[in-house]
């Protein structure tokens, strides 16, 4: 079971019941890895994590981050109940964080506070669901990132006249990026496409000879 260590949550039997969701949410997450033969190490909670747990009036935030891990986890429980405003943004919390212990490299999952109060079956269909999403996403991004492209021209072509802009940014040119030696190329993702001012693909981030790096943008057009 996951530890406190900090924070300012001062009711124990909600920080009991936090620890104890997280903790079968990263069994169930580790258990199912290991039936499909993936690698642990190359997934979420299988390398050295500090923890950020969070409630408000609506949400449990429950924020990851393998940024400054060492040996023992640094875990962390925040209460903002007593916050005017009834819920908060994940993307808040990381700030916050940020801010206070300069986390910048993290990842999270978010539920409704019920959660914690749902009978075992419940909360079970829950933290399975969640865990397949999760799985899914991060096994797309380690083929995104380290498969080669493996792809006939007819294949490429087909692909080509149907594929929308979006799909041919997402499915085919970013990883293409990557495989091309980019270290990082994420898409804008506006999706009313007007906030984008021209770029459709940023952080676009790769490595000279000589050691230093290049930042670039990109405008796609299909």
């Amino acid at each position: 079971m996951i530890q406190a260590v900090g924070g300012n949550l001062s009711d124990p039997e909600l920080k009991k019941k936090i620890s104890e969701f997280a903790s079968e949410y990263i069994d169930k997450f580790q258990e199912n890895l290991r039936k499909k033969n993936l690698v642990i190490s190359h997934f979420s909670f299988g390398k050295p994590t500090n923890y950020y747990f969070s409630v408000d009036k609506k949400n449990l935030h429950l924020i990851y981050s393998s940024e400054f891990a060492g040996g023992m986890a640094e875990v962390i429980y925040m209460d903002f109940r007593e916050q005017q405003k009834d819920s908060f943004e994940i993307e808040e919390i990381a700030n916050f964080l940020r801010a206070q212990k300069g986390v910048t490299v993290w990842a999270g999952l978010t539920f409704a506070i019920e959660v914690l109060d749902k009978d075992k079956s419940e909360k079970e269909k829950i933290i399975s669901a969640s865990v397949d999403e999760q799985i899914r996403k991060e096994y797309q991004e380690l083929i995104q990132t380290n498969q080669p492209l493996f792809i006939s021209r007819e294949q490429l072509e087909s692909f080509l006249r149907k594929a929308l802009e979006d799909d041919f940014t997402n499915i085919l040119l970013i990883p293409l990026l990557r495989h091309i030696g980019f270290k990082t190329a994420k898409a804008k993702g506006h999706r009313d496409k007007t906030l984008e001012f021209g770029q459709d693909i940023q952080r676009m981030k790769i490595q000279l000879p000589t050691g230093h790096w290049l930042y670039l943008a990109a405008q796609v057009k299909k």
